[in-house]
């Protein structure tokens, strides 16, 4: 590194010596089943550290997760040959390469380091160096840090989860670990028959698309789709606690140690293809070919030379497809089968039409989900696309009981996946307020005759409040300055704000809302108890000092499940037809 550049220019150089040397690394000329299998079973012994009698932080499973989409080309070109006998075969080559973990270190540091990087390009940080060897980043200021916190935070509680999903295992899951190495397939069958229906029923997941988008990406509607990835999801839980019961079992005394090979079978999973894709189609009542379609979206396929996949932007595909078979983590295939990934996976598999077909409709459903929640959370007059000269209101909402008016901008792009500020999404949120400004620009008498219009009745003094609506963040740091003059909504603080109204008992006026609004916002921040604390990573040589975001913790699991406590979500029919 030339010692007269600056700081941030010599971090960017290091960036280009990273890179060569995590491509050089040992453990990433291994086989793909074996870098795969040993990143799956540190997946599961981070997220069952405690049952496992190790130290160690479910966080840290997820965090790995979310990171793993930065070094998917890496893994992308690993080679499909030699395969491995068994999960045992294949972590056992992973845990050889690197038996003093500095390979592994170095992978996860760098999955860190890919995620930062981004944001050092566009000027989000300080960078100083305190020593030769290292670097110190520090966001260019307390404001900015402060508001890509509060955006951070908001993303993080649009996440999907299982809202029914325990961790109880069964005494199904012990009769049928007492049955191995004989596989009773009987018991896989019933236990996908049972469990897929609260991962149809069960999963908080806002609506993105419509079905005709479905229908476009997999060539089925919604409801095959929810068929497929609740079989989908009912084995990869039943695999999971298999894992989990087996480990626990020979911790105890109560399985050999000689079981664990099996144990870790089931905790990176390698079956025939054909009994996976004829299992998943069982357990939906659909035809293997559709499973086909759907498992296209979220697998790396390494029958293709050079492998393929769909994957990126905080998207690793779960699913790796061999020769003949399917690899792939319990935990992963429960973290990564939210309709976002398909959608952003087909966006970059067949562009025109996702731009000609499916783009058009992820405002329009973002709206319409909006106004389902004020159409059930109140008496509000709700109206979509009002038309004013040189412009469009996405929403106005409006009170039989007084003259204000909320009027919303909608900018319904796909949101990020990991919950980081992004010029995409920010160029549209300014979008939103460059149309509220517009319709601030119009005279009084024009306004009026405008929301006048909208909501059939004269008003006397126009209060109009303006908001600009999003899915789960915004992008840009400048919505949460002090004196940034509108509402920030997303569909979890809406539909947590208007269930704050109703039980302070608030009355039904636009002033009302938005003070419910704004409370709920900060209670969110004050709930979450969101901060910045320094943390580091060694990689490559170097020691990078950089900020940390934390949570409460349990906080936000449980915003989450009180958001989607209070908000909608439409019935749908039980059987495909």
């Amino acid at each position: 590194m030339t010692k007269d550049r600056s700081p941030i220019d010599r971090l960017k150089a290091f960036e280009e010596e990273a890179d060569a040397a995590i491509t050089a690394l040992p453990l990433l000329q291994l086989p793909a089943r074996a870098v795969l299998a040993g990143l799956h079973y540190l997946i599961f012994t981070s997220f069952h550290a405690r049952q496992l009698g190790r130290d160690g932080n479910p966080e840290i499973g997820e965090v790995i997760m979310q990171r793993l989409g930065h070094v998917l080309p890496l893994i992308r070109n690993l080679v499909p040959e030699p395969y491995g006998a068994s999960a045992d075969d294949a972590i056992g080559a992973f845990t050889e390469r690197f038996h003093d973990g500095s390979d592994l270190t170095e992978l996860l540091a760098y999955m860190h380091f890919s995620e930062i990087m981004p944001e050092v390009h566009r000027g989000y940080y300080t960078v100083e160096m305190p020593a030769a060897d290292v670097f110190r980043l520090s966001h260019r200021d307390a404001a900015f840090g402060d508001g890509q916190a509060k955006d951070i935070t908001l993303s993080e509680l649009a996440v999907p989860f299982p809202t029914e999903r325990d961790g109880v295992i069964g005494p199904e899951i012990a009769r049928f670990i007492f049955k191995l190495p004989e596989i009773d397939f009987q018991i896989i069958a019933q236990y996908v028959a049972v469990n897929a229906y609260k991962y149809r029923h069960g999963l908080a997941e806002s609506d993105l698309v419509t079905d005709t988008s479905i229908g476009h990406i997999f060539g089925f509607d919604r409801q095959r789709f929810l068929f497929i990835r609740s079989a989908v999801l009912a084995y990869a839980e039943f695999c999971e606690k298999v894992a989990t019961a087996m480990h626990m079992l020979v911790i105890k005394g109560e399985l050999p140690e000689d079981a664990m090979p099996e144990a870790l079978e089931w905790a990176s999973v390698n079956m025939k293809e054909d009994f996976l894709i004829g299992l998943f189609a069982a357990g939906a009542m659909v035809q293997p070919d559709e499973v086909e379609r759907f498992l296209e979206y979220y697998s790396i396929d390494f029958r293709q030379v050079p492998a393929t996949d769909w994957g990126g932007d905080g998207f690793f595909p779960p699913f790796a497809r061999f020769k003949d078979s399917l690899l792939f983590s319990p935990l992963m295939v429960m973290g990564f089968l939210q309709v976002r990934n398909a959608v952003y996976a087909f966006a970059k598999k067949d562009k025109k039409t996702f731009d000609n077909d499916v783009s058009d409709e992820l405002e329009p459903v973002l709206l319409h989900h909006a106004g389902e929640l004020l159409r059930r959370g109140g008496d509000w007059i709700v109206v979509e696309d009002v038309k004013f000269p040189g412009g469009q209101i996405d929403l106005v909402v409006a009170s039989p009981n007084d003259d204000g008016v909320l009027l919303l901008q909608a900018k319904g792009n796909l949101a990020p996946q990991g919950a980081r500020l992004t010029d995409r999404l920010a160029d549209r949120v300014r979008e939103g307020v460059g149309q509220i400004k517009k319709f601030e620009a119009l005279a009084d008498d024009v306004q009026r005759a405008v929301i006048e219009k909208a909501i059939g009745r004269k008003i006397g003094k126009l209060e109009a409040h303006h908001a600009v609506l999003v899915r789960s963040c915004f992008g840009a740091v400048e919505v949460f300055a002090p004196d940034f003059p509108y509402i920030r909504l997303t569909i979890p603080l809406l539909a947590l704000a208007l269930e704050h109204h109703r039980n302070a008992g608030l009355p039904t006026t636009i002033a009302a809302l938005a003070q419910a609004i704004a409370a709920t916002e900060q209670r969110i921040y004050d709930q979450s108890g969101y901060h910045w604390e320094e943390g580091e990573i060694s990689l490559a040589g170097a020691n990078i000092k950089l900020p940390l975001l934390k949570w409460t913790p349990g906080s936000l699991d449980a915003l989450r499940r009180e958001w989607w406590e209070s908000t909608f979500r439409p019935e749908r029919e039980d059987e495909p037809e």
